[in-house]
């Protein structure tokens, strides 16, 4: 590309790569947003609850790390849309085929979405009954298809079907593929604990919560995959031994599930009560911000030093906080003195600019996302004043 030096090219691959799960996380939103549609969620409801999904849950700051999560959630949010988000229709047996198919391929992006498979044959029976046996049964034939995939992939890579590649040990020689926290700790830890409590980290889900009872009401195999997977997500990754995440922000594990969780903001919204308006605004304003934290700053930057997030035999401090990179926020944002390369506010436009990458290509790069930005809402708000002629 004209304007970037040719040292830089794996930082531009490492771009690229990042861009992909900013793609992934608008996708999720995006499919979010049309699945509250397609169950009845008027549109200004919808929208309001997608924009709350956006930019107040980890998805947010998830869309800006090269971890997995974001490609998960798309998976996870999409195949719901394509088995429950046409109403009250029946689920046809093609649907049932191609979501089996993909919840089996989203096993090679990580094994643990194996889980997803009996969930969402649950939800086909438990929306349509013994109606949807055949769809079910045919939803976990197809899934086989990408598990058998994965066996394949980790025989020839790692020499065993049950090889995934990853490393038995990490630091200090502490294990890694093992269950043997405490059931307890770990629901502490992703419920209770300053550093990675899903009610602190993805503030909407309390108010989610309280909307899976109309959600029930509306669309049966939806609310299921919205109680069932995270529940699922959250017994399984707490009895883990890495079950924090490693260094990373919030409850790394949850990120998928709590998109479906949050699809019960759509019918509480849809109510048009006032107090409830005021509550969403609060929780996507308290999400937002800490959102805006975990990506203004460099989470590794705070929980590398030792004794910060990890103690001495490298095990997870439970009064670990979000303390540290608030304070990292305040310091970037007054002091007067650049950050070095990697710490700081180091988006990847500053992050390039620093490494060389000439303004011109940056400036093209960034026209080109403001165009698209321009042309979403133009075409966004055309929809909604369709929609207010429509009812007016």
């Amino acid at each position: 590309m004209p304007g970037v030096p040719p040292e830089d090219t794996d930082l531009i691959v490492a771009f690229s790569s990042c861009l992909s799960n900013a793609t992934f996380s608008a996708v999720t939103v995006a499919f979010f947003f049309w699945l509250l549609c397609g169950i009845g969620i008027s549109l200004r409801a919808a929208l309001f609850a997608a924009m709350i999904v956006g930019l107040a849950t980890p998805i947010f700051a998830y869309s800006g790390w090269l971890f997995s999560e974001p490609l998960t959630a798309a998976i996870f949010m999409g195949v719901v849309l394509l088995l429950f988000g046409r109403g009250r229709q029946a689920i046809t047996w093609r649907a049932a085929l191609l979501s089996g198919l993909i919840l089996g391929l989203a096993t090679i992006v990580r094994p643990t979405n194996v889980l997803a498979i009996p969930a969402f044959a649950a939800a086909i029976l438990v929306r349509d009954g013994k109606a949807a046996v055949r769809a079910a049964f045919l939803l976990c034939a197809a899934s086989a298809i990408g598990v058998a995939l994965l066996f394949a992939h980790n025989t020839l890579l790692f020499g065993g079907p049950f090889q995934f590649g990853y490393p038995t040990a990490a630091e200090g020689a502490k294990r890694l593929n093992t269950f043997d926290t405490p059931l307890w700790k770990g629901l502490y830890g992703f419920l209770l604990s300053p550093g990675k409590s899903v009610f602190i980290f993805a503030p909407p889900v309390i108010l989610a919560l309280a909307g899976l009872r109309r959600l029930w009401k509306r669309e049966r195999g939806a609310a299921t995959v919205a109680i069932a997977l995270p529940l699922l997500y959250l017994f399984f990754f707490a009895r883990y031994t890495q079950w924090e995440g490693g260094y990373c922000v919030g409850p790394r594990y949850l990120v998928p599930s709590i998109g479906l969780l949050c699809l019960g903001l759509g019918p509480m919204l849809a109510s048009g009560a006032s107090n409830i308006k005021k509550i969403a605004l609060f929780t996507l304003a308290l999400g937002a911000f800490v959102q805006c934290v975990s990506l203004a700053t460099s989470f590794m930057e705070d929980q590398v030093p030792r004794g910060r997030y990890y103690d001495v035999n490298w095990t997870y401090r439970l009064n670990y906080s979000l303390s540290g990179q608030i304070q990292l926020f305040w310091k970037y944002l007054t002091g007067g003195e650049p950050a070095r390369l990697g710490l700081g506010w180091d988006r990847w436009f500053v992050f390039l600019h620093k490494g060389g990458v000439s303004t011109t290509t940056l400036a093209v790069l960034g026209l080109c996302m403001v165009a698209g930005l321009v042309i979403s809402l133009f075409r966004l708000k055309r929809r909604l004043v369709e929609i207010a002629e429509i009812n007016g």
